[in-house]
This record gives structure tokens, sequence and C-alpha cells, in this order.
């Protein structure tokens, strides 16, 4: 199987193994940090994996932008300050915990829910990314065209309250792709006369421009003590106060399962990512609760659905990279901008032409 293939690949590399451990560390650690987005974090380290191998400057990306994913959670439980933006959802309920001394229990459903949905989307990726390339492979340019103006509707009608803001925004993107040569006529388009654009703008600078700079100008005059609330966390009244039990881990295991394919559908669906599948989980399980009126308050159920539902969408979201060439979401654009700068072709034919490397990803991601 592809995957035994990859577990060889990556443990005959003992760089790999030892960048996907940094990465999985830097990820929790970035994570944690408020403000700072795994998209951040990773346009930071993207001019490190110039000087990698593929897989291990790969590994290390992935279980950056996967770890991240719960790290955020820590300090919106702790300290009502969501670390990325898709833990919001969890600050909702993981906050009250704290108040009532039960931040222990909070944690601990964030770490089960969040390992239970990051394997799952994990396997689906595995099994399911080269299914769907064999048909991906059949498509041409007017299926392409249709996946790019669906994904370009739904990114649009998502960034923000405006639709008219987001489709101007997706506007901004596809102007920004405009100057370069023509892959068909080879003729010079948008260069107005300088060599510099004949290739157009490049994919890494772009991504450190967009992602980097836009959090130092956010974070220009914003004093981190302004805006984070301080916890007062009470100390725990009962042992079970500090732990998950197993009466409890079964009463949300049904809605870890239904949060994860919430998440990993989301998650497949270029432009939306993991702030969309989060809310969308806990929205579905408040609404199917058969106690909603005590969600707010510090309901365990609302913390494993967010924390299910966004940690499944990191591996759910390679697939229409993987498949079409189209990013599922901002870290996955950019691990293809790391792809293309070890000459990793991304569609279809991935599977054929670096069998061994993506599988060796795959096996990085679940051991992560």
């Amino acid at each position: 199987m592809g995957i035994i293939d990859g577990f060889v690949e990556l443990f005959s590399s003992w760089q790999a193994v030892l960048f996907t451990i940094l990465g999985t560390l830097i990820g929790l650690i970035g994570g944690a940090v408020p403000g700072l987005s795994s998209g951040a974090m990773i346009s930071l380290l993207i001019p490190v994996t110039f000087y990698m191998g593929p897989l291990p400057a790969l590994a290390m990306i992935y279980a950056v932008s996967k770890s991240s994913d719960f790290g955020g959670s820590i300090p919106a439980i702790l300290f009502n300050t969501p670390g990325t933006p898709q833990a919001s959802a969890t600050q909702i309920e993981g906050f009250p915990l704290t108040r009532q001394g039960k931040q222990g229990k909070a944690l601990r459903t964030a770490v089960v829910a969040s390992a239970q949905g990051d394997v799952f989307s994990e396997l689906l990726l595995i099994f399911g990314a080269a299914f769907l390339a064999v048909y991906a492979t059949r498509l041409g340019p007017p299926e392409f065209v249709a996946v790019y103006v669906c994904a370009f509707v739904i990114i649009g009608s998502l960034l923000g309250k405006s639709v008219i803001t987001g489709m101007l925004s997706v506007a901004l993107g596809l102007l920004l792709s405009f100057p370069g040569t023509d892959p068909i006529t080879a003729g010079e388009r948008f260069t107005f006369g300088s060599f510099h654009l004949l290739e157009g703008f490049g994919l890494v600078p772009v991504l450190l421009g967009v992602f980097v700079l836009s959090e130092v100008f956010e974070k220009v005059g914003t004093s981190f003590a302004a805006t984070a609330s301080v916890a007062i966390a009470g100390k725990p009244e009962k042992p079970e106060d500090a732990t998950l039990t197993w009466p409890e881990y079964k009463r949300l295991f049904p809605t870890i399962c239904r949060s994860q394919l919430i998440g990993s559908v989301v998650g497949m669906l270029p432009g939306l990512g993991s702030v969309v599948a989060s809310f969308v989980a806990y929205s579905e399980a408040r609404r199917v609760s058969k106690t909603p009126e005590t969600w707010g308050n510090g309901e365990i159920e609302g913390i494993a659905a967010a924390e299910a539902a966004n940690n499944a969408t990191s591996g759910s979201n390679l697939i229409p990279l993987l498949t079409l060439g189209i990013p599922g979401s901002t870290s996955a654009a950019l691990l293809a901008g790391v792809m293309l700068i070890h000459g990793v072709e991304i569609g279809p034919r991935v599977f054929e032409n670096s069998h061994d490397l993506i599988y060796g990803l795959f096996a990085a991601g679940l051991c992560h």
C-alpha cells in the first residue's frame, strides 16, 4: 500500500522525522500566541525550506499547519483570547469552564476531539485523494473553469459581511495573476515592458507580503493588554473537574463524529477553511442538543464540536490541492508554494510523479 511506502520514506530520513517534530512544536507554540496565525508562521518558515530536502520541508510545514489548529484553543480556553481565528468557537464554551475551575476538563476535551478529528481527516486524505485523482485526470478546461468559478463565488460570499467587498478581494487576487507570459501564445501579458514581470508575481513573495505584513500592520498600535481578558480560574472542586471521564466521552462521541464529518466536507471545498467548519459544527451541535439552554455557560459538547471540526479540515483541504491543483485553504496554498520551490508537480499526476514523497507527507501527518 502507498501509506506503507510513505512510512518507509519518512523513517528512512532522520531529517524528516526531526523536522516533523520541530514543526509540531512550532505550531503548538505559535498557535497559542494570539494574533500569530498559521499562515503567518508558515510564511516566515518558507525561506528556511530553501535549504532543506523536499520531504523534511513539506513535513515541517504540514505539521505546523496541523498543530496550530489545536494550539489556538489553549489561550481561548484559559484567557478568553483565541490564538487562531478558528479557536473563536472553542472560546465560547471553553472560557466559562475556566471560570468554574474546570480548565483541565476543557483542555482535555479539546485534545481528545482535536486528535480524533485530525486522524479521521488524515485517513480520508490517504484513502480518498488518490481515488479522486484518477477521475481528476479526466477533467478538461470547462470543468476546471466551473470549479474555479464556484470557488470564487464561495470565497467572495464568505469574506466579511459584504459580498461586494469579498468579490473585490477575489478580483484583486485575479489581477495579481495576470502579469507574466501567456502559457499558450507565449506573448507578454501586462508586463508594461518590464522584464521583471515576465514570469509574473512569485507565489512565495506574494504570500509573505499578504500574510506577514498584514499581521504587522494590524498589530501596530494595538496593545495585547488592551485586547486580552485575564482569566480568573477557580480551583477544581472535585477530581473529575480536572479530567474528561469515560461517560462524558461516550456522550461526546456522536458529536465528535458528526463534527469531523462536517469539518472534512467543508475542508474539501476551496476557500472555506477551518473557521467556517468550526462555527458550522458548533451551531449544528447546539441545534441538535437536548439542553441548548446550557450552551454559552461552559458546555464541553461545544468544545468537542468546534475542535473536531477545525482539526478535521487539516487533511481534507489538501484533497483539492492534490487532485485539482486548487488549494483548499491558506495553509494548503502555502504548502503548494513549498512544493513549487522543490519542483513537485501539483495536480492529479503528483501521485504518479512523486508517489513516495506524497505518501511520506501523509505519514508525517499521522505521526505529528
